[in-house]
């Protein structure tokens, strides 16, 4: 009888250490689930700020270079109308100097 009894706890034993071990180790395998899903996240938002973070600073770059680019157009511009009234100034000499000579 002490057999039977003995066997029986030994079976709702087992039964019970199961059930407690997969409860246990569905909760810690969840938590740890959650825990890696958090940390990409994280780690996306921070990669995607230092790209924001970046292309802001690319844009101030070309910003500048466009401001450059149109200094350095306002100058040819000058330098092209300097050329042009030196260049009428030689064709009026020489059509001076024609009737002249």
């Amino acid at each position: 009888m002490w057999e039977k009894i003995k066997s029986a706890l030994g079976v709702a034993g087992a039964v019970l250490s199961v059930i407690l071990f997969t409860v246990l180790l569905f909760v810690l395998r969840r938590g740890k689930a959650d825990g890696r899903r958090s940390e990409p996240v994280d780690e996306r938002d921070t990669r995607i700020q230092e790209g924001i973070a970046d292309s802001e600073k690319r844009a101030e770059r070309i910003e500048e270079g466009i401001g450059r680019a149109e200094d350095a157009v306002g100058r040819c511009e000058e330098h092209l109308q300097r050329a042009e009234d030196i260049l009428r100034r030689a064709i009026e000499r020489s059509r001076q100097e024609k009737p002249d000579a």
